[in-house]
C-alpha cells in the first residue's frame, strides 16, 4: 500500500478535492498514529458514576476506537427515566450495557435553500449507545459487538476507515436499572474496561540521554534484560532499580518498602505475600533447587542492627551465621518486653499461640513439650546460691545422703522399653494403638528408683514424616517413681491408623535426674498396617469337583471405628511358584463384578476365582497381591500364600 499526499507549488489552482485529500492524509495519519502507538480504548475520564435523582452520568472523557477515531465527550452525559421509556415490554429489572460509537454528523442545509449561508462543517460526535445485556454473561470489552470478523485485527497498515456508519463501539459499563412499586432504582455493576495502550521498547528521559528511563525489549542489543527501570544515583549516574531478564531472574536494588494499603484483597498493613511455592524448591529438586538464598554482607556491622535479618561470614574465623537481631532498650525499656518469636496461627485464623520466645535479657522460653533427638549437654551449674539449679542439685545430693565433696554421681538410670502393637476390636485383630513397656531393671549397690517426667508415642510414615505425636497418660498404669527390681509395667497410646502402609512407632521416655534435668531414653518398632484380610484356597471347578482349576481369592475390609473407610481396590495378582520357588506364571485377575470396589467396610467377605491349571505334578505356591489405594496417589501391597499340591 502506498500512502499519498497532496504537492502544493507556486500559483497551484486550489480545488475542493486538493483540499479534501489534504485532510484524508492528515485524518489517516493521525488514526494511524493512535492504533500503532497506543492502541484501541479509553484514554481518560468516561467513567460511569451515580447521578441524582436515580440518574447515571456518563464523566467527560475520550476514547479511541480500533479504526482510530477520536471519541471525545466534552460534558457529563445524563441516562435517565427518560431514557428507559424507549425500551419496551412490562420490565421490573433491566441490564444496560453502554458503549461509545463513532458518528459522523454531515454540513446542516442552507436555509431557505441559499447557498451563501450554506454551512461546511461536519461534526464528528461521540455517540452513546445503551444495549440490553444478559445479567449473568459479563462483557469482554476486547470484543466489542457489530465489528466484521475480518476487521478484528485492524491495524495502521489497513487503509483508513473511510465508512462513518461502520462503528466500533468501545465499552464503558453496566447499568442495572430496577422498577417497582416504589419506582425506578438505577445502579452501577463493576465491570472489565479496555484502556488505551502504549506501544514501544524504550521510554525516555531527557536528563538520561542516551539510557532509557524504562525498557521493554526483545532485541539481542539489551543483553540479558527484558524490562528494566533506570533511575539516576546520588551522583546523578543512571542505575538499574529494577531488572527482569530473559532466563527468568529479577533483581531489585535498593531497600524495599511495601505498602498494600488500598488494594483489595490484600492486608492494609502493607504485607508482602509470597504465592504459591516461591520460596520452596521444586519438586524435581534435590540438592539444587531454588530457595531463599541470603549472601553474607560484605563486612561483619561494627554496630547493632536491630530488627534485621542478614547474614555474615568470617572465613578467617571459620564464622558463618545467620542473624536475627532484637532491640535491648537497656535502661530505656524491659529487655525482657523485646522479643522474637516463633509461633502458629489458629485454625480460624484468628489468633496466634506463641512455641517459641527468645528475649532480649537472654532468656528462652518454650511453649509446650521439648523433644531432644540427641543428646541435651546442661551447662556448669555456677555456686551461686541465687541460682535455682544449684540450690535443687544441693538439696537432691543432701537429701540422698551425699556430700558435696564427692565425686560426680550419675544421675540417670537406665530403663528397658520396648513398644509394640496394640490391637482391639471384637476380634482383637483391628490395630488402635501402642502398648508401651518400661522396666526399672537396675540392681546392686546403685540400684535407684527412676522419676518419670513424661511418656511420648511418636509415629512415623513411610517416609519418615512425623504424622503424630501424642503425650501418654500413664498416670495409674506405671509406678512413678518406678521402683528399681520392679519388673515390666506397661501402657496402652491409642493410635489408629488412616490408611495401609508400614509405620513406625516410638516410645520417648524422659526421665528427670537429680538435678531435674531431664534425659530421653526411646524405642521404636517397625509396624505394618493392613486394612484387608486376604485368603487364597484351591478351586476345584463350579460346581465342585475334584481336579485342581485355579484359585480361589477372598478379600475382606476390615477397618472399624474412626479407622473405618471403603478402601478402593487397584489390582489384584496371582502369582505361582513351583517347588525351586521359581515364578511360573503372573496373571492379572479380573475382578469386576465379584467384588465390589472400593470394598465396604465392615462389609462380608467377598471372592473371586481366577483359572490356573499347574503345568505338571508337583507342589506348587499360590500368592495373591492385592493392590490398594491409601491417599495423594500412593498405594499399598498386602500379600497372602498357600502351599498347594497338584
Amino acid at each position: 500500500m502506498t500512502i499519498k499526499r497532496v504537492r502544493y507549488r507556486e500559483t497551484q489552482t486550489l480545488r475542493a478535492g486538493d483540499l479534501q485529500d489534504e485532510q484524508a492524509y492528515r485524518i489517516g495519519m493521525r488514526r494511524r498514529h493512535h492504533i500503532a502507538h497506543h492502541q484501541w480504548g479509553i484514554v481518560n475520564g468516561l467513567q460511569l458514576v451515580q447521578g441524582q435523582g436515580n440518574t447515571v452520568l456518563v464523566q467527560p472523557g475520550m476514547a479511541v476506537d480500533g479504526y482510530g477515531r477520536d471519541l471525545i465527550v466534552p460534558q457529563a452525559l445524563t441516562i435517565g427515566a427518560a431514557v428507559l421509556e424507549h425500551y419496551p415490554g412490562n420490565w421490573t429489572q433491566l441490564t444496560l450495557d453502554a458503549y461509545l460509537c463513532y458518528h459522523l454528523e454531515p454540513p446542516p442545509d442552507a436555509p431557505g435553500c441559499d447557498p451563501t449561508r450554506q454551512s461546511n462543517l461536519s461534526s464528528e460526535q461521540a455517540w452513546l449507545r445503551l444495549e440490553c445485556g444478559d445479567p449473568d454473561t459479563p462483557v469482554n470489552p476486547c470484543h466489542p459487538p457489530d465489528v466484521p470478523e475480518a476487521d478484528r485485527e485492524f491495524g495502521p497498515d489497513d487503509p483508513p476507515m473511510t465508512d462513518p456508519e461502520q462503528e466500533w463501539p468501545v465499552y464503558l459499563g453496566r447499568i442495572e436499572a430496577r422498577l417497582d412499586d416504589d419506582g425506578l432504582e438505577m445502579g452501577l455493576v463493576e465491570a472489565e474496561l479496555r484502556y488505551a495502550r502504549l506501544i514501544g521498547a524504550q521510554i525516555q528521559a531527557p536528563w538520561a540521554d542516551p539510557t532509557p528511563w524504562m525498557l521493554v525489549s526483545n532485541e539481542e542489543t539489551a543483553g540479558r534484560r527484558r524490562f528494566a527501570i533506570t533511575l539516576p544515583d546520588e551522583q546523578g549516574e543512571a542505575v538499574d532499580r529494577l531488572t527482569l531478564d530473559r532466563v527468568g531472574d529479577t533483581d531489585l536494588m535498593g531497600d524495599l518498602a511495601v505498602n498494600a494499603r488500598g488494594f483489595a484483597n490484600l492486608p492494609s498493613d502493607g504485607d508482602l505475600a509470597l504465592l504459591g511455592r516461591a520460596l520452596n524448591p521444586p519438586l524435581d529438586s534435590r540438592t539444587t533447587g531454588s530457595g531463599l538464598t541470603l549472601d553474607p554482607l560484605a563486612s561483619i556491622p561494627d554496630t547493632a542492627a536491630p530488627w534485621q535479618l542478614y547474614r555474615v561470614k568470617d572465613t578467617d574465623k571459620s564464622l558463618d551465621q545467620l542473624r536475627f537481631e532484637i532491640l535491648d532498650p537497656g535502661e530505656d525499656g524491659d529487655p525482657g518486653r523485646h522479643e522474637w518469636k516463633v509461633g502458629a496461627a489458629s485454625v480460624d485464623g484468628n489468633s496466634f499461640k506463641s512455641l517459641l520466645t527468645a528475649r532480649a535479657d537472654g532468656s528462652v522460653i518454650i511453649d509446650g513439650g521439648l523433644i531432644v533427638k540427641g543428646q541435651l549437654t546442661e551447662g556448669i551449674i555456677p555456686l551461686d546460691m541465687d541460682d535455682r539449679r544449684f540450690r535443687d542439685e544441693l538439696l537432691s545430693r543432701y537429701t540422698n545422703g551425699l556430700t558435696l565433696g564427692g565425686n560426680e554421681v550419675d544421675a540417670f538410670y537406665k530403663l528397658d522399653i520396648e513398644v509394640t502393637e496394640w490391637h482391639g476390636g471384637p476380634s482383637h485383630t483391628t490395630l488402635i494403638g501402642a502398648i508401651i513397656t518400661v522396666a526399672n531393671n537396675n540392681s546392686g549397690s546403685d540400684a535407684r528408683d527412676v522419676q518419670i517426667g513424661s511418656i511420648f508415642l511418636e509415629v512415623l510414615s513411610e517416609e519418615q514424616r512425623v504424622i503424630h505425636l501424642s503425650k501418654v497418660d500413664f498416670a495409674g498404669s506405671i509406678d512413678n517413681p518406678l521402683p528399681a527390681g520392679s519388673g515390666q509395667q506397661t501402657v496402652n497410646a491409642p493410635f489408629v491408623p488412616q490408611f495401609g502402609g508400614i509405620y513406625t512407632f516410638i516410645a520417648r521416655v524422659n526421665t528427670v535426674g537429680g538435678s531435674r534435668s531431664v534425659l530421653e531414653q526411646s524405642a521404636s518398632r517397625i509396624i505394618t498396617y493392613h486394612e484387608l484380610d486376604i485368603e487364597i484356597t484351591e478351586w476345584f471347578g463350579d460346581p465342585p469337583g475334584t481336579t485342581l482349576v485355579g484359585a480361589t481369592i477372598t478379600l475382606e475390609n476390615v477397618t472399624s471405628g474412626v479407622s473405618a473407610r471403603d478402601v478402593p481396590i487397584i489390582a489384584i495378582v496371582l502369582e505361582v511358584l513351583d517347588e525351586n520357588q521359581e515364578i511360573v506364571a503372573q496373571i492379572n485377575v479380573n475382578f469386576a463384578g465379584a467384588i465390589d470396589n472400593p470394598l465396604p467396610a465392615g462389609g462380608a467377605a467377598q471372592s473371586v476365582n481366577q483359572l490356573y491349571t499347574p503345568p505338571s505334578s508337583g507342589d506348587y505356591t499360590f500368592i495373591v497381591r492385592v493392590t490398594s489405594a491409601v491417599n495423594a496417589g500412593r498405594v499399598f501391597e498386602q500379600s497372602a500364600r498357600r502351599p498347594v499340591t497338584y
